[in-house]
């Protein structure tokens, strides 16, 4: 089985990274203009670590070039069957690397800091849960007012929610910046980490071989 990375252009200039998940040889595949970086994958043989080593080694292709990354632990069974997906998909992974060129990804995920002894239940719970929705919603208008962005998503779990913000890649320190500015409640704490591929404003659809993803573009910026 082997496990996938990411995808660039052919033409990039990205110098492969030597070593994967658990020091695993890192392989290439060139298909119709792409370029895939790969893996042998034994799922028994993972380190606790694997999920981090998998997102390093796609920060440091990024680090050279736009790139489509994979979700972690969707291995494909052979290399044919790699060879085959890439190949049909292609044609809608240069046109995302293409759309998508300069531009970065930066996370903000939104938590509150809940107090000591708090109830965790009943009508006072229910109550609470009401309100920091509310604040949450408040405080993701107020970022969005403080930071310049080309585009923005948000995905909201109960009283947490993470903001994604599609941005120049040459503008990483001043969103930074920016997020520091923005007057938030006392009570809720904005946790900043990128910059990163854009992969939440590329569409990705689950793969028949359930290994790796076919991606479409968003309705975008552009």
């Amino acid at each position: 089985m082997f496990l996938c990375y990411c995808v660039v252009e052919s033409e990039a200039d990205v110098r492969a990274p030597g070593r994967g998940v658990a020091g695993a040889e890192v392989r290439e595949l060139h298909a119709d203009g792409v370029r895939c970086f790969y893996s042998p994958w034994e799922p028994q043989k993972m380190p606790t670590e694997a999920a981090l080593e998998f997102q390093r080694l796609i920060s440091s292709v990024f680090a050279q070039a736009q790139t489509v990354p994979f979700r972690f632990g969707h291995p494909v069974a052979t290399e044919e069957d790699l060879r085959s997906f890439i190949a049909q998909h292609a044609a809608a992974y240069r046109r995302a690397l293409q759309y998508f060129r300069g531009l970065a990804q930066m996370d903000a995920a939104l938590t509150f800091t809940p107090p000591a002894g708090e109830t965790t239940s009943g009508r006072e719970y229910l109550d609470r849960i009401r309100e920091r929705r509310a604040a949450l919603r408040e405080a993701v208008t107020a970022l969005r007012r403080g930071v310049c962005a080309r585009a923005w998503k948000e995905s909201e779990q109960q009283e947490k929610l993470r903001c994604y913000a599609l941005i120049e890649l040459d503008a990483a320190a001043e969103f930074r910046d920016q997020m520091l500015r923005v007057n938030l409640p006392k009570t809720l704490r904005a946790l900043v980490s990128g910059p990163w591929p854009p992969a939440e404003f590329m569409k990705l659809n689950e793969a028949p071989l359930a290994a790796v993803e076919a991606v479409r573009l968003e309705e975008g910026p552009r």
